[in-house]
């Protein structure tokens, strides 16, 4: 999502002064204590807009990947994947210290956390920004507050819906950033920023996420044939 400008200046107002990792997951359905993230895509910005890294990735969920129709990932497609396991430190190492940005954070954070509580960890976030809340605070004048639809409202092309590492550009355009060769955009004003970047949520632990006790198993075991659990 952008919103076009002539000022393409990054505001220097403290409201602004955070380090950002913009998320998106695919996901086998949608309970967090039970589904899987099959696809997982993070940004970077640093507290002036500028990119500070990147990873993508798909995983395999060790059970069956749900709606195919939707998303597109196949058991084929997953087979070779790593599990959440072998990507957890670096994607903690991404998380930690910045604010979450995801359209419906609530989605994405729930499975995330649950992710890590699966691998005896904690999901690194304390704060986190809402696209979806901040649109709603904006409001644009759409039929609804969708990613594709809002992306097609400010002007940004969306290619592949439903596809982690390609979603996660719409809210890093929307929150103001301004990548190589793109048009300048607009910030959101600072008030709503402020408002919901300084929410607080606490890290799920591992008896909250109701894990059991159990290893998971290695890369090569997982049957993605079988059910989530």
């Amino acid at each position: 999502m952008a919103l076009l400008s002539s000022n393409s200046k990054w505001p220097t107002l403290p409201d602004y002064f955070h380090d950002w990792a913009l998320v998106d997951v695919e996901t086998s359905g949608l309970r967090p204590g039970r589904d899987r993230v099959l696809s997982l895509g993070v940004l970077t910005l640093d507290a002036h807009g500028r990119q500070t890294g990147e990873f993508s990735t798909l995983l395999n969920p060790g059970c069956d990947p749900g709606p195919v129709h939707v998303h597109g990932l196949t058991p084929a497609r997953l087979a070779g994947a790593p599990i959440f396991e072998e990507v957890a430190p670096q994607v903690g190492a991404l998380l930690s210290s910045r604010v979450l940005v995801a359209h419906n954070a609530q989605f994405d954070y729930d499975f995330l956390a649950h992710e890590f509580a699966r691998v005896r960890s904690w999901g690194p976030v304390s704060r986190r920004l809402c696209t979806l809340a901040l649109s709603r605070l904006v409001g644009p004048v759409t039929p609804d507050l969708k990613l594709g639809t809002l992306a097609a409202h400010y002007g940004v092309r969306q290619e592949r819906a439903h596809d982690a590492q390609h979603d996660v550009a719409g809210p890093r355009r929307s929150h103001g950033c301004r990548t190589a060769g793109a048009k300048p955009v607009r910030v959101m004003p600072p008030s709503v920023v402020r408002t919901a970047a300084r929410h607080r949520y606490p890290l799920v632990s591992r008896a909250a996420a109701r894990v059991p006790p159990r290893p998971l198993p290695v890369r090569a075991s997982p049957s993605l044939a079988s059910p989530c659990r």
